[in-house]
């Protein structure tokens, strides 16, 4: 399921009341969450792919820490392009 699909599937709903409220804010934030999650996993994909064609991908611990790197840049990338869409 994409965060568009849960947050559309649990947005539409009858009359809204505070229960209602909450239980959107929340379907709100876990799609946000997933969202970003998605958005990580997709820069860390192709980070991935990259380096499979050009036959440089590491390997063992090396590949780890790679991947670990990747995931903390793909973090930051993604907070900026949040930030900046806020403004």
């Amino acid at each position: 399921m994409t965060a568009i699909k849960l947050l559309l599937e649990n947005l539409i709903s009858e009359p809204y009341s505070e229960a209602d409220f909450e239980h959107n804010k929340e379907c709100w934030d876990k799609a946000e969450e997933m969202e970003k999650q998605q958005q990580k996993d997709m820069f860390v994909g192709g980070y991935l792919t990259r380096a499979m064609k050009k036959n440089k991908l590491p390997y063992g611990m090396r590949y780890m820490n790679k991947v670990a790197e990747i995931e903390e840049e793909a973090e930051i990338v993604y907070d900026k392009s949040e930030k900046t869409t806020k403004e």
